[in-house]
């Protein structure tokens, strides 16, 4: 099966105001209250709070939710500062599940602003920063109109590129379509190497929390990150795109030995250890070269 019929591309942007303005009176102001030869462009500008962040904090929990559903289920395509995913198939409906609960809420955002909030937070502007001789400035807001089309939220959902289906070669010359072919494969497969590390960061972040945890005198027993340990487990093999056995080998230890529930850790230090010793060995068996994999194969019983 090839990773054509295995995942699509996801990509999602959002945008959202930052609620600040320059005021360059006050920069001025403050580049020559301190004598500052070459005015602000020298001493910098200052930005005051034009929006207060409660009147964003929606957008933005709403961008949080959707990027934690995206870190989740996803492993970056190509590199990270992309932000272009890889999602499994057998993802797809429970991320489009996310995004309409997501999409719904921030249409129940904007409206909101629409009908009234974005008046409100001008109005509490106007008292917070004193419209009578203060820093508020009218020519600072646009119109709700304005001001709620800054507010972007959209994804798309692509096939990955397949080097056998580019109809656009058909164009060019067998030298040159050979040529794109190449490169194109060569970029697939940097990136399907890059997702395997990205899955052993992925876990090797999960056992490195886990050991944070647990390995305290008084440990609290963190329920988000059993949920998060426990979602990871599941996924790793959806997640394996290449077929890499090491990743085969250590979801199965995972499963056998660190799946449980908070209260079976919580007061018992016997467990905690062991717990920790299993995460240490996870850590071993991401880290080993292939000699000692098989000598920990045969010792731990993996990968049989």
């Amino acid at each position: 099966m090839t990773l054509q019929t295995k995942a699509v591309l996801l990509h999602a942007t959002f945008s959202i105001p930052s609620g600040r303005k320059v005021d360059k009176a006050i920069s001025d102001k403050v580049a020559d209250d301190y004598s500052v030869t070459g005015g602000r462009a020298q001493s910098g500008n200052f930005n005051k709070i034009a929006i207060a962040i409660s009147y964003l904090r929606p957008f933005i929990d709403i961008k949080r939710t959707v990027e934690k559903k995206i870190e989740s289920v996803t492993l970056p395509y190509l590199h990270e500062n992309d932000k272009m995913y890889i999602l499994p198939n057998v993802k797809i409906m429970d991320f489009a599940k996310v995004w309409r609960k997501a999409t719904s809420d921030w249409d129940s955002s904007i409206n909101e602003l629409r009908l009234g909030k974005y008046k409100e937070a001008l109005d509490e502007a106007r008292k917070r920063l004193n419209d009578n001789g203060g820093m508020f400035r009218e020519s600072d807001y646009t119109d709700v109109e304005r001001f709620i089309g800054k507010f972007k939220m959209e994804k798309f959902m692509r096939p990955i590129p397949d080097v056998h289906s580019m109809g656009f070669l058909t164009s060019l010359s067998e030298l040159e379509a050979q040529g794109i072919r190449k490169e194109v494969e060569s970029s697939i497969n940097e990136s399907m190497q890059a997702s395997v590390q990205s899955l052993y960061n992925k876990i090797r972040n999960e056992m490195n929390g886990l050991i944070g945890i647990l390995d305290k005198d008084s440990p609290r027993i963190c329920e988000s990150r059993l949920d998060g340990l426990t979602h990871l487990i599941r996924i790793m093999v959806d997640l394996n795109f290449t077929g890499d056995q090491k990743i085969n080998d250590i979801q199965r230890y995972m499963k056998e030995h660190l799946l449980f529930v908070p209260a079976s850790l919580r007061g018992n230090e016997h467990a905690q250890q062991e717990a920790i010793s299993h995460a240490y060995v996870v850590i071993k068996m991401l880290d080993s070269d292939e000699e000692t994999y098989k000598a920990m194969e045969k010792l731990y019983g993996f990968g049989s």
